[in-house]
């Protein structure tokens, strides 16, 4: 039997007369939800190591670049910018590395946004730089990094008044952040957390991976998720603190070798936190995105420990098929800019016999553990990046001459519950792409045909399914080989 997340739930909340109830009691902290389990967590959050729930909160800005303490009930407001050491603070040619005594075409150029607009033009919170990290010249005693930083796309804390401000991430429950990034440029690439007096330090401010060696942070294409209890200092007597986070930067860091170009594109900014979304959102309805696999970690575990390891079958296939197989494993080959992917590989047959068997394969992953379900009907969409492979050399399976070609993935909503599913598809491609599959074009699967809405079973999804099974008429086979990354629920 099926259980809902937890009603009686243990709370603990830090402002006074409940107004955590609403929004969060400026000088204390906001409210926070224990748990042991999952399911003792609010929608779009789950149980971390510290017994606490936690929440990716969106940080969705304009498109200018700003975010508005509004649109987040951590209250965070600030603005996105793009600068490099060839440029002042009102755009100008006139940064710190001419400052230094270099000559202007030695220093640091931004091709994206120009650095004369006061915003940050972005469709959809897609923000995208270019540009020039100069080559680092001589300058006294060694080589200047001080003058010649290179170039950042950063987030700046702002208050109301739109001036400077620190972020406490301590008092608000954050724990970490997340983004997306399309392309990791081939320099020492830093997610850095300056703090009061830190930036201009002699190793600069806390990264994430900071290490005496400074070595690059452990950015990957695709989603990142980051934990400040990684973000570190190259010098080990110093300790990060979070209650003083003045902006979040992407450092593309100047080389003594030489110039350094680069060219990406971020987005999907959230704060990972512990605060819960009900009690303390003005839009209880509000939920962060669901990361189910990023396949980073190179195993089998999903990313999102509510849902289980991923399984993988053949069915409906009849005793006497040779060989009918499902196999599936983590693999760079199989990933899209990132460390790895998943690698799903099948083959079997409708055996000539003057009947259809309807065989295919599957990959799954049932929410765990078995007696809990997900809602999932205040959510619009699952996000898959994937690409399909007939065929590759030296590895089974290989396509016959009466193999059909796979034309789409049927993806599937399981509810047990209600003693049916919900499916729908998007077609595959051979190049690799990132699709987003509408829950609207979810329909009952006609030959169960129960009479549950779409939103009753998307209020009690136990697992979800990806198939491979074109429709084989007897005699026919189907194989081949599907490449599957970033898959997340938004």
């Amino acid at each position: 039997m099926s259980r809902s997340l937890s009603p009686d739930r243990s709370v603990r909340v830090h402002c006074a007369l409940g107004l955590c109830l609403l929004t969060a009691c400026k000088g204390e902290q906001i409210g926070v939800i224990e748990c042991v389990t999952h399911d003792d967590c609010s929608l779009g959050s789950w149980c971390s190591a510290e017994n606490l729930c936690v929440t990716r909160v969106s940080l969705q800005p304009d498109a200018a670049g700003r975010i508005d303490a509004s649109r987040n009930f951590l209250g965070i407001q600030g603005r996105f910018l793009a600068s490099a050491d060839g440029y002042g603070p009102s755009g100008l040619r006139d940064g710190r590395c001419q400052g230094n005594g270099h000559a202007d075409e030695a220093c640091s150029i931004l091709t994206a946004p120009d650095p004369m607009l006061d915003a940050f033009p972005n469709e959809d919170g897609v923000l995208c730089t270019s540009g020039i990290a100069a080559r680092v010249l001589e300058s006294g005693a060694g080589p200047d990094h001080w003058g010649m930083w290179g170039a950042k796309l950063e987030f700046e804390f702002t208050d109301e008044q739109g001036a400077s401000a620190v972020f406490d991430a301590v008092e608000k429950g954050v724990r970490g952040f997340s983004f997306d990034i399309d392309s990791v440029p081939i320099t020492p690439f830093r997610v850095e957390f300056p703090t009061p007096g830190r930036e201009g330090s002699a190793v600069g401010p806390e990264y994430w991976g900071g290490a005496p060696m400074f070595p690059r942070s452990p950015v990957v294409g695709g989603i990142n998720v980051v934990s400040f209890d990684l973000v570190r200092s190259p010098n080990l007597a110093v300790t990060f603190d979070a209650s003083k986070i003045q902006t979040i930067a992407f450092h593309t860091p100047g080389l003594p070798e030489q110039a350094s170009p680069f060219a990406y594109c971020v987005s999907n900014f959230s704060m990972l936190s512990a605060a819960d979304p009900v009690l303390d959102s003005p839009n209880p309805g509000a939920a962060g995105a669901i990361l189910v696999d990023n396949f980073d970690d190179l195993d089998m575990n999903t990313l999102d420990p509510r849902f289980s390891p991923w399984l993988y079958t053949v069915y409906n296939a009849r005793a006497d098929t040779p060989s009918p197989t499902a196999v599936a494993w983590i693999d760079a080959q199989a990933a899209l800019n990132s460390r790895g992917g998943l690698h799903f590989s099948w083959s079997t047959q409708d055996m000539p016999d003057g009947a259809v068997e309807s065989t295919g394969a599957v990959l799954t992953s049932a929410v765990s553990p078995a007696d809990v379900y997900l809602d999932l009907s205040r959510y619009s969409r699952l996000v898959i990046a994937h690409r399909l492979v007939p065929e590759l050399a030296g590895q089974v399976p290989d396509r016959g001459p009466n193999c059909v070609p796979l034309q789409e993935i049927v993806i599937d909503f399981a509810c047990p519950e209600f003693g049916t599913s919900f499916v729908g598809s998007i077609p595959v491609s051979s190049d690799y792409t990132t699709a987003t599959f509408s829950f609207s074009d979810l329909a009952e699967r006609s030959w169960q045909a129960t009479g549950a809405t779409r939103d009753e079973c998307l209020s009690r999804v136990e697992g979800i399914g990806f198939f491979a099974a074109p429709p084989l008429q007897d005699g026919e086979c189907s194989t081949g080989h599907l490449f599957f990354d970033n898959i997340s629920i938004r």
